[in-house]
């Protein structure tokens, strides 16, 4: 009775990885080399990619959202500039440390 049922799902699963993977070969409108190539500047040398509607997050926005959640970074140094960027925007009165 569960075996037919079993077996649908196994085939939709499959059949999903196969689309997925396709898409990630022949470079579908999410992968990272289509997002920073294909896409505009707009005012204050901000990146538009095409078909992505980038949102610009209010301090009280981004506080919200992330309200008791943890957030980590990890990387080199973009991430670090991402970083002070989130951080800029939860406090604007936080300075980048540059020691390091």
């Amino acid at each position: 009775c569960a075996l037919p049922i079993l077996l649908l799902a196994l085939g939709a699963a499959l059949l999903l990885a196969a689309a997925h993977g396709l898409r990630r070969h022949y470079g579908g409108g999410d992968a990272c080399e289509y997002l920073l190539s294909s896409g505009r500047f707009l005012g204050e040398n901000v990146w538009q990619p095409h078909s992505c509607m980038m949102h610009k997050y209010k301090n009280s926005e981004a506080k919200n959202c992330l309200a008791d959640k943890r957030v980590t970074f990890i990387g080199d140094s973009r991430i670090r500039q991402l970083f002070y960027s989130f951080i800029t925007l939860i406090n604007p009165s936080v300075k980048e440390d540059r020691k390091s």
